[in-house]
């Protein structure tokens, strides 16, 4: 049996209502209406806020599985892919033109932030807030992450 994991409460990371009800929303299916997706090709993905309150919604409400994160970046990674040419990799690429995002996060564009008021229950609101699961993950999946983390 694995030690219990404690995790931490982060105040300045606490979700809004609004952005917890915006994030269930969007795993329970918004992930795949074509203008979401669209604007979030364009935008490279969330800003880290809300990606990391993405990652941490699906991990607390699917148990600690990812399935959702890992296809929604891999959807992105392939556009990044293609930015890269296929021909020589001699010339110039101009990849920071290619690579800048061309719209900003599509949850702070749309004014999601930490005061956003929203319409989550309140249990909806503190299960949203907990972030045990996410910290189960990190703990189990250490051992593939770690080596790359600098200081």
């Amino acid at each position: 049996m694995s030690p219990a994991i404690e995790s931490p409460k982060l105040k300045e990371f606490e979700l809004s209502n609004g952005e917890i009800h915006f994030l269930w929303c969007f795993i329970q299916g918004s992930i795949m209406v074509p203008e979401i997706r669209h604007k979030l090709r364009k935008a490279w993905g969330f800003c880290e806020r809300h990606a990391w309150a993405f990652i941490s919604i699906e991990a607390t409400f699917r148990s600690g599985y990812m399935h959702g994160p890992a296809l929604l970046y891999e959807d992105i990674m392939a556009c990044v892919n293609s930015a890269f040419p296929a021909e020589s990799p001699l010339k110039k690429w101009n990849l920071g033109r290619k690579l800048r995002p061309r719209r900003p996060c599509p949850m702070c564009e749309w004014g999601f932030g930490p005061e956003t008021k929203g319409k989550a229950t309140q249990e909806l609101v503190e299960t949203g807030r907990d972030t045990h699961e996410l910290y189960t993950f990190a703990h189990k999946t250490k051992a593939y992450w770690e080596r790359t983390m600098c200081g």
